[in-house]
């Protein structure tokens, strides 16, 4: 080899010594990218994670002050906790004071206001405040608990929760407006009232003497006190319907509960006399209902149906006509019933106006009962804030509860349950039968086929008639019957007539 050769090839091999000597001179750049890539990360990710560790740290730093703040603001009684747990504030209620109060204001031997003031104060009087006391008592252990309780700490006054309870019912306004007076809490307030409209809703004492139907001797009784106040026989009543306002109504019954009203009600159907005492109360139709679609749905409706209604049926003469079904006042929208009597939208004889007048004027017996009703207990009169419609119609089936209890009162003088006056009449009348309603039935689908067999070229509906009437049941015969006579136009005009022709008398 030449030099120059001789010098590459040893060149060539100090190269391939060198490699083989040093196997990672090639790698070097490469590891050494790979590790400033991963300590810049390392780098990024400890940073990010100081971060999120001092966003966490200020967010509870936030919180922290935030809680101080609102559990400041709770303890100085100007502001609200958002949700949190909230801490009672106890308060020390002078309950002597509230018992000594109402000794010496009204319980007392000789208490400041009379029993004048009292009823005006609470709605009722001194005699009916006992006896709802002593139901309560004795159906609520809330309405009876001992002096002391077992602390030895001084309870409620029972007297307190029965009064603020009353209170609410006949001003309309928050118990909060009395807890100064009778020293108690909020939630204890609302408790009593609630307490108190299911003990008086539920008594079956009550209820059997207050919230009872006609019997035969309440409706004949009724039927002289309508003859000698407006000089008719026969009338039971006068029908018609309230609404109640329902201020806190949930949006999802709006639709359904807003009539002509324009804001949520709930109807009270009632069947008052001329003394003002509520024979008949359905309470809980939806505002949008009128009158009719409320009669459809009555109780009073139902009896008229089933022969409930009939037990309390007598015979009575008007202008020398018989009739065997005692009748109610309504107004033009309910439709002509054999029982109801309506007045004259155009009358044109003299016979007609007077009747007109009569029924007109008669009729105001049931709206001044409602009148009477709201005045006493301006809850009725008032929205009702409530949010159950169960607890509406506890309140107001109390009202009128209470309201039939004063009205005994006044007739019987003070006399409770019964000592001979008023309508306490207890009288056990029998529920007539149903046979001869069935037998009549039977007996008009027997002419009808004497007919078709007398006359061949009879009307094939009549036909069809006897053949539906035939396979009906006797309940359905009965029930068919009934309907029939209710809603028979021709006894509706008929004692019209034979009123308009008394009244002239």
């Amino acid at each position: 080899l030449t030099p120059f050769g001789r010098r590459r090839n040893h060149l060539i091999f100090l190269s391939r010594h060198k490699r083989m000597a040093n196997p990672g001179h090639d790698l070097l750049p490469l590891i050494m990218t790979t590790v400033v890539v991963v300590i810049v990360s390392l780098v990024l990710v400890l940073e990010q994670s100081l971060e999120q560790e001092q966003d966490e740290q200020l967010q509870r730093l936030v919180a922290s002050i935030s809680l101080a703040v609102r559990r400041r603001s709770r303890d100085d009684g100007d502001g609200d906790d958002g949700g949190a747990p909230k801490r009672r504030k106890f308060i020390c209620y002078d309950r002597k004071r509230t018992r000594d109060a109402i000794m010496m204001d009204y319980l007392g031997d000789n208490p400041i206001f009379d029993s004048k003031r009292f009823q005006r104060m609470f709605r009722i009087s001194r005699k009916v405040y006992d006896q709802v006391k002593i139901i309560s008592q004795a159906s609520d252990p809330f309405f009876n608990r001992p002096e002391f309780d077992v602390t030895g700490r001084l309870n409620i006054c029972n007297d307190a929760k029965i009064m603020i309870a009353l209170k609410h019912l006949a001003f309309g306004v928050a118990t909060f407006s009395w807890l100064d007076y009778f020293q108690m809490g909020e939630s204890t307030a609302r408790e009593s009232v609630e307490r108190l409209c299911d003990v008086i809703t539920k008594s079956d004492e009550l209820q059997a003497i207050f919230l009872r139907s006609y019997s035969k001797e309440d409706a004949k009784r009724v039927s002289n006190l309508h003859q000698f106040h407006h000089g008719a026989p026969g009338l039971l009543g006068s029908l018609d319907c309230m609404h109640v306002r329902w201020k806190n109504c949930p949006v999802a019954l709006q639709g359904a509960y807003q009539g002509k009203e324009k804001c949520s009600t709930i109807v009270l159907e009632a069947v008052a006399d001329h003394n003002l005492f509520f024979w008949h109360t359905a309470f809980g139709f939806a505002g949008s209902c009128n009158d009719i679609n409320i009669l459809d749905a009555s109780p009073l409706h139902t009896s008229f149906v089933n022969g409930a209604h009939a037990k309390v049926d007598f015979e009575f003469s008007l202008n020398g006509r018989i009739f065997s079904k005692p009748y109610y006042l309504v107004d033009g929208i309910y439709p002509k019933l054999s029982r109801f009597a309506k007045t004259i939208s155009v009358p044109l004889s003299r016979a007609e106006r007077n009747y007109a007048t009569w029924q007109e004027a008669a009729r105001k017996d049931v709206e001044r009962a409602f009148g009477v009703l709201q005045s006493k207990w301006r809850l009725l009169a008032s929205p009702i804030k409530k949010w159950d419609e169960i607890r509406i119609q506890k309140m107001v089936m109390a009202c009128i509860i209470m309201h039939n209890m004063m009205v005994e009162e006044r007739l019987d003088g003070g006399g409770f349950p019964s000592d001979g006056g008023g309508y306490f009449i207890d009288i056990n009348v029998e529920v007539t039968d149903d046979g001869p309603v069935a037998d009549e039935a039977e007996e008009r689908v027997g002419e009808m086929e004497a007919e078709v067999a007398i006359d061949r070229h009879h009307d094939p509906r009549e036909s069809f008639e006897i053949d539906r009437i035939r396979y009906l049941t006797h309940t359905q015969l009965v029930v068919h019957e009934r309907w029939a006579r209710l809603y028979n136009e021709f006894e509706h005009f008929r004692l019209q007539q034979a009123l308009s022709e008394h009244l002239l008398l």
